[in-house]
């Protein structure tokens, strides 16, 4: 399921979706985890901290183009509760994704400098 079919189908404002139902109160991606925890994705077990099962899903790069707040997200954890409601949490900052972001922050302040550079000999 995408953003756009989502955004399509439920009533929501700013990034929470606000239709009745068993989303409502949720950030937009839910229904997005909900569609893979249906068709087997995930890991699902039992969490002593929480009376039903969850399931968790590692955030990947798709899922954060796809949706974007969730770039700084490794984990999202879903569970549905007894009356059919879903639940998202959200978790941490992925360090490989810190790293990533951060080697692609030093890769443009590099170009950025040896511009400068360039253009300050003259070469440019």
């Amino acid at each position: 399921m995408t953003r756009t079919a989502i955004q399509s189908q439920y009533n929501w404002d700013r990034g929470i979706i606000v239709s009745p139902g068993k989303f409502q109160g949720e950030p937009i991606y839910a229904p997005y985890y909900y569609d893979l925890y249906l068709k087997g994705g995930g890991e699902t077990y039992d969490h002593e901290d929480y009376y039903v099962p969850v399931t968790d899903f590692s955030v990947t790069s798709e899922d954060r183009e796809e949706f974007p707040e969730l770039k700084f997200v490794s984990l999202v954890r879903l569970f549905v509760r007894e009356d059919g409601f879903v639940t998202c949490d959200r978790f941490g900052v992925s360090p490989i994704y810190n790293v990533i972001n951060l080697q692609s922050q030093m890769t443009k302040v590099d170009e950025f400098i040896n511009e400068y550079l360039r253009r300050s000999r003259g070469d440019i």
